[in-house]
């Protein structure tokens, strides 16, 4: 598994499947966000799979947010789907 501190590599997830039951999953708190690849990736994954998401909180671990990985994550946060129609996202950067 790729750490926070490694380089983000793509190939790693390619044929990577879940099988994971994230039906009762109302809320998520992730701190420490860096804006690499495998955590966007989690996201991705929550974002998938938590039918009754209603609420997801993510802190940045950068205390600026002009750092390109973190803007370029909250773009791709953006454009991520979701499978529950009423989730509220909320990121911070501190």
């Amino acid at each position: 598994m790729l750490g926070s501190d490694e380089p983000d590599n793509e190939d790693h997830w390619k044929g990577v499947s879940f099988k994971i039951k994230l039906d009762h999953l109302r809320s998520v708190k992730i701190r420490g966000l860096l804006g690499y690849y495998n955590e966007i990736k989690l996201v991705e994954l929550i974002f998938k799979n938590a039918v009754v998401l209603e609420k997801m909180v993510l802190f940045s671990s950068k205390t600026s947010t002009t750092d390109k990985r973190i803007i370029t994550f909250g773009e791709k946060l953006l454009k991520l789907p979701r499978v529950s129609s009423n989730v509220y996202v909320a990121t911070f950067f501190v």
